[in-house]
This record gives structure tokens, C-alpha cells and sequence, in this order.
């Protein structure tokens, strides 16, 4: 069975409570799933509001004067014996400070992490406090930072090879020129009618929103008829 098609009426409702209610409430007059008002809504390009955006934000926060249950009480009047044991094994002893713990700060220490497939060399500098990509903090020791844009990429392809030697800095549109020219010419018209997939999905959505007499989002329409 399809899925059923939206209404005229439910079209309208939707834009003009969706900028200040939630999908599930919208869900419950127009009788479609909170899902499809969250793909609706978002075809037609609509937003929520400011305002109900900060409203939502704090919920699930405490409140001005909320007093934890157990404030002033000792562990053993809400907590079993057993609990109580668990958590001094955790605790932080009196004067000790994380920051100060050398288990916690060791300069020059390296991992290899695993993203998408590829591994790469993560070190930790000696003045720093977060964990780098290895490669990055070579080149930049060597000639600076690396401008916006730009990616330090490897020459032998091997992502574990840090060498300041096989390193070099390209602008990432002339990386994915470079990736697209490599790819065979199955794979390149297979991107091709992808991309232009995604720009019909565009123009598709100009029209839904042009009908409804809302502004595109998209250069696109001027191929869109009116």
C-alpha cells in the first residue's frame, strides 16, 4: 500500500504551525507520521522559529531553585552498601587534580586510529591538550599553518607514512579534480547522473514550493517553470 497523499488543508496547517509547534503535535492533526511532516516540511523549506527553538532547548534542563534529592544527605540513606563501594573505587581523592596527573599528559604520545577504512597517525604535542593527526602537525612544524581549504595529503598514498618528504598541501576542489580524473569512466557516469539527480531533486522542491507560493531555495529556478 503507498503512502497517502497530503491535502490541500494539511499542506496550509503544516505552514503555519510548523515554525512553532513540534513535528509529533503537527502529526496528530494531518494524520501522517511525525517523519513525513519533518520530509514535508523540509522539501517546502520551512524553519522553526527562534523562539521556539530556545523554548525547546531547555527541556530536560534544571530549573532556577531545583534542589537535587539528595542534597544534604549522607550516600548510605539513598544508596546500598554495595553502591557506595563501587563508587569510592572512582572518586577523587582529596587534593588530587586531573590536569596535574601525569597518567593523563604525556607529550609526544601516538595512537593509529582507523577512519573509513584508513589508518592514520595521531600525536599528541608537547604544549597541546588534544590529540592531532599526525600528519598535519609534521607539516605545520615545518612550514607553518596550513591555510583554509587546504589538506595535507601523501605522495606514496600510504596514510601511515608521516615523512615530512612524502607529504604535500593541495586545495580540496583540485583533491576531488585529481580523485575524479583517477576514477575509471564507469564510475565517472555514474557521478554524473548522481549529480544531476540531486539537481532535479532541487528543482522538484522549487516547484512544490513556487506552487505554494513560497520562495526557492535554489539558483535552480530559473529553469523552473512558472
Amino acid at each position: 500500500m503507498g503512502k497517502r497523499r497530503w491535502t490541500e488543508y494539511e499542506v496550509s496547517y503544516l505552514i503555519k504551525h510548523y515554525a512553532t509547534r513540534t513535528c509529533a503535535d503537527i502529526a496528530q492533526w494531518v494524520h501522517h507520521s511525525p517523519r513525513s511532516v519533518q520530509m514535508k516540511a523540509f522539501v517546502l523549506g520551512l524553519r522553526k522559529s527562534k523562539e521556539f527553538k530556545a523554548e525547546r532547548s531547555k527541556v530536560g534542563q534544571f530549573r532556577k531553585g531545583h534542589k537535587p534529592f539528595n542534597a544534604g544527605r549522607k550516600q548510605e540513606t539513598y544508596m546500598t552498601a554495595e553502591g557506595v563501594a563501587n563508587s569510592s573505587r572512582t572518586r577523587f581523592r582529596k587534593g588530587e587534580c586531573r590536569q596535574d596527573n601525569p597518567q593523563n599528559r604525556k607529550p609526544g604520545y601516538e595512537c593509529l586510529r582507523t577512519e573509513k577504512g584508513r589508518s592514520y597517525w595521531w600525536i599528541k604535542p608537547s604544549n597541546g591538550k588534544r590529540m592531532v593527526p599526525k600528519h598535519r602537525f609534521v607539516w605545520e612544524q615545518a612550514h607553518g599553518p596550513i591555510p583554509k581549504g587546504w589538506c595535507v595529503m601523501f605522495k606514496d598514498k600510504d596514510t601511515t607514512n608521516c615523512d615530512l618528504d612524502n607529504l604535500y598541501i593541495i586545495s580540496r576542489g583540485a583533491q576531488l579534480r585529481k580523485n575524479y580524473d583517477a576514477l575509471p569512466e564507469e564510475r565517472k557516469a555514474a557521478c554524473r547522473a548522481k549529480i544531476q539527480e540531486s539537481r532535479n531533486a532541487k528543482i522538484r522542491a522549487d516547484k512544490v514550493r513556487l506552487r505554494w507560493g513560497l520562495q526557492p531555495l535554489t539558483r535552480l529556478v530559473k529553469r523552473v517553470g512558472k
